[in-house]
């Protein structure tokens, strides 16, 4: 890359600034880098959408065949061992709470009395 010669002016030395320098010239570099930056986000996180929905599909309707009234053990049959979240007794009472998530923050919560579902509660 060759040189370029300093110029005097007024007791300063100034050169003379590259091409990239050009006020134009940055404005399109940086449009360039945006759009490069884009498109990788793009690639890393596109086409997930899809994704979500067929787990949200897949969960809610697994959701749509439990009923009120089925045992713990038939409602883990269709929707699968899920998470604990509670289990007391009060006044020979049995309480459990149980949960299903999926990856893509959607849950399926669920509350049995004397191991029966009292209640269920879907959050898409």
């Amino acid at each position: 890359m060759p040189q370029t010669e300093p110029q005097k002016q007024d007791d300063m030395i100034t050169f003379k600034k590259p091409f990239w320098w050009r006020r134009d010239v940055r404005l399109a570099i940086g449009i360039v880098g945006a759009l490069i930056f884009a498109f990788m986000l793009n690639t890393m996180f596109g086409g997930k959408e899809q994704a979500a929905k067929e787990a949200t599909a897949a969960l809610t309707e697994q959701y749509e065949q439990v009923e009120e009234g089925m045992t713990i053990a038939a409602v883990q049959e269709i929707m699968g061992p899920g998470e604990e979240l509670s289990h007391t007794t009060i006044l020979e009472t049995e309480t459990v709470i149980l949960v299903w998530n999926d990856a893509y923050y959607n849950s399926a919560t669920m509350t049995f009395i004397n191991g029966k579902l009292a209640n269920k509660i879907l959050v898409n």
